[in-house]
């Protein structure tokens, strides 16, 4: 894979005139072993930075490569053989290869092989925006700064089970007995606290350090507010139609799955529970506090009976029509399909922009792009978008932003008020609930009087429980990145 210039939008290092982590990467670029993470969380990988650079603006680039955090060394063995290849064999066997192994061809001093190795590295060169580079805690302790204590502890479910299925009944063994757990000071308190609730007890936290408390709130808390729910302790209102609804009478014929790496996008799911005899499938979220994570719409299946229903026949014609566009054109072609049906519920002012058509968005993709615009170029539009610009807190916004990512934003605001507000989707509370029944499952984690106490939210359609709105984390710098979920709280 060959890269030229390699480019995030959104300002992650701090704000447009923060310049006070500029010093760390200065300090960390004189680190010849220093890597340096990329996106939003450190998920494109890291940049290792070629040696002598300096930075002084959040809009200067770092050159380099980027490596994968698993990249490693290679053997001495598959070093010589590449002495016995032809050059158009070396030559596809260096395509291939990640950055940090044709460094250490390069370095090896191989004939046929070296050479070629650094024309191919000078063909991977990239330049990275300073401010796409992820805020990690070497960064942060390099400025100075603290850093979150509990992303140090190995006590995530993802860090601790195995990625398999097993019985419920196993869960607390599963816990109790974790050697992961069982070799921290954190992990003994938490097993200390999982047998607590195997004896039928919230947990207590009057004897848990400070410093752990958080942690395990937020990280723990996920896989203890299961055994909570197993073992019966957990508010749950709704057990009873919940275990109706997944077919069984208690939870010994259900399995539980916690992945290493989460094969849901739905919201912030953990895991799952499944029913081993229909393969009823119910996915767990976790959350350390009162809102919990927006379900993804797109990940959301919309039972059949509701497929079917003329009841909700405008509210599912309306989420089938976001479940099938993308994440730039999805307020867009949704506030069109309102428009169709309810178009008083639409603030006028966007309401004298639509519909949309195919023209207004190919513009607006166009005016999406960081390289050629930025917010100062919103003349640009056309009339009836600049009007709805005109009324939005340009001030605040930041320089990045493109007059495509601004307008995506406005408009996206604009569909969650006309449903949560306006009452656009009449039906769209008990749809919601009736689609999330059959996927999607709460449990909060909440520190209470001295001990850890569990609430469990299955947003059913019955018995109404919990808060459904539509949600969006959108923004005017990533357009295309965020996609329209449901809010339960």
């Amino acid at each position: 894979m060959r890269y030229s210039d390699f480019k995030l939008v959104e300002g992650l290092l701090g704000k447009p005139t923060d310049d006070k982590y500029l010093p760390a990467v200065n300090q960390l670029l004189k680190d010849p072993n220093h890597k340096f993470p990329v996106g939003k969380s450190g998920e494109k990988g890291s940049l290792m930075p070629l040696p002598g650079q300096q930075v002084s603006s959040r809009q200067d680039k770092i050159v380099g490569y980027m490596v994968q955090n698993t990249d490693q060394k290679i053997s001495d063995a598959y070093l010589q053989s590449l002495k016995d290849l032809a050059p158009e064999q070396v030559q596809a066997e260096l395509k291939k290869q990640v950055p940090i192994t044709l460094m250490q061809i390069a370095d090896a001093n191989i004939p046929n092989a070296s050479q070629p190795a650094q024309q191919e590295l000078k063909a991977r060169k990239i330049s990275v925006l300073v401010s796409t580079l992820f805020k990690s805690d070497e960064i942060k302790l390099a400025a100075g700064k603290s850093v979150s204590d509990k992303e140090k502890y190995q006590i995530k479910p993802s860090q601790i089970f195995n990625d398999e299925r097993f019985p419920a009944s196993q869960v607390f063994n599963e816990v109790t007995q974790n050697k992961t757990l069982s070799q921290s000071d954190i992990g003994k308190y938490i097993i200390e606290m999982a047998k607590e609730i195997q004896a039928g007890k919230f947990p207590s936290l009057n004897n848990v350090p400070d410093e752990f408390q958080t942690a395990i709130r937020d990280y723990a808390g996920e896989y203890l507010g299961v055994l909570a729910l197993i073992k019966g302790i957990a508010n749950f209102p709704t057990r009873d139609q919940w275990f109706e609804h997944l077919g069984v009478n208690n939870l010994e014929g259900i399995y539980i799955n916690f992945p290493q790496q989460s094969n849901f996008a739905l919201g912030d799911s953990i895991g799952s529970f499944e029913n081993a005899n229909t393969g009823n499938m119910i996915l767990i979220s976790s959350k350390g506090g009162s809102k919990g994570a927006p379900p993804s719409l797109n990940n959301l299946k919309i039972p059949e009976n509701l497929e079917k229903s003329n009841e909700y026949r405008v509210e599912v014609d309306v989420i089938k029509t976001l479940q099938s566009s993308d994440a730039l054109k999805q307020p867009f072609l949704g506030l069109n399909k309102i428009f169709e049906y309810n178009p008083d519920a639409i603030d006028p002012l966007f309401r004298q922009a639509l519909p949309i058509t195919t023209e207004d968005l190919a513009l607006i993709k166009q005016f999406t792009n960081s390289r050629l615009y930025n917010k100062r170029d919103v003349s640009e539009l056309s009339d009836k978008f600049r009007k709805i610009v005109g009324r939005s807190n340009f001030e605040r916004i930041k320089l990045e932003a493109t007059p495509g990512g601004i307008i995506h934003y406005l408009f996206t605001k604009a569909i969650i008020e006309a449903v949560n507000k306006n009452n656009a989707l009449p039906n769209f509370e008990p749809m919601a609930r009736e689609i999330l029944q059959k996927n999607f499952i709460q449990i909060f984690a909440r520190p209470k009087n001295g001990k850890l106490t569990f609430d469990v939210l299955w947003p059913n359609k019955e018995m109404a429980t919990g808060k459904i709105e539509l949600y969006s984390k959108a923004s005017s710098t990533d357009p295309g990145k965020a996609k329209l979920s449901f809010s339960v709280t």
